[in-house]
This record gives structure tokens, C-alpha cells and sequence, in this order.
């Protein structure tokens, strides 16, 4: 098995934001909020809100806060992070001018 990754392993469509995800969790729980979450993980609701609505990424610290609060892997948190990541500088970045020197 080869190390180098194919660059097509990078989805072709636009993956969840974390904070998509944050957003729809907080939707529907029954009486939770971005200001309760935000309280809850020692954080300000403009944080929170800031993720939500993909203005900030979910960093390692907030993926473990995260993990903690909804009883998850932090993992999960990062995982979708880098996925978004590594979609969205595939869309800046012009790698057709780069040849490969693998074989």
C-alpha cells in the first residue's frame, strides 16, 4: 500500500460545518441554547455563535469540550473540521500547475 493519497480522496461537494452540526444539536434539544452550551463549556454565546454559523473553526480544545458535552469522541468534532478544511482550500487552491513526481 502505497503512502501518497490520491487528491481525489478529497470530497468533490461542500462537507458539514462543524457548527452546522453544533446548530442542529442545540436546535433540537429541548430547551438548549447557544447561550447554555456556550455557560456550560466555559466559553462566550458569541464563540458559540461564531461556530454555528461557520465564522470559526472547531479547534482541538473545542472539540474536546464538545466531546465532553454531548458525550462524544472529540474526534468526531475534529474529523469534520478537517474535512471542511481540506475542501475549502481545494476550492482556492490551482493545483494544475503542479505535476507529480509520484509514480
Amino acid at each position: 500500500m502505497s503512502i501518497l493519497r490520491d487528491i481525489n480522496e478529497i470530497p468533490q461537494y461542500e462537507p458539514e460545518h462543524p457548527g452546522e452540526m453544533l446548530a442542529e444539536i442545540i436546535d433540537e434539544l429541548s430547551g438548549l441554547t447557544q447561550g447554555k452550551v456556550a455557560e456550560s463549556i466555559g466559553v462566550s454565546t458569541r464563540t458559540i455563535n461564531l461556530i454555528c454559523n461557520k465564522h470559526r473553526a472547531v479547534t482541538p480544545e473545542m472539540a474536546l469540550k464538545l466531546g465532553k458535552l454531548f458525550n462524544q469522541s472529540p474526534q468526531f468534532w475534529l474529523n469534520m473540521q478537517q474535512a471542511y478544511d481540506l475542501w475549502v482550500a481545494r476550492q482556492k487552491t490551482n493545483l494544475e500547475i503542479i505535476k507529480s513526481i509520484a509514480g
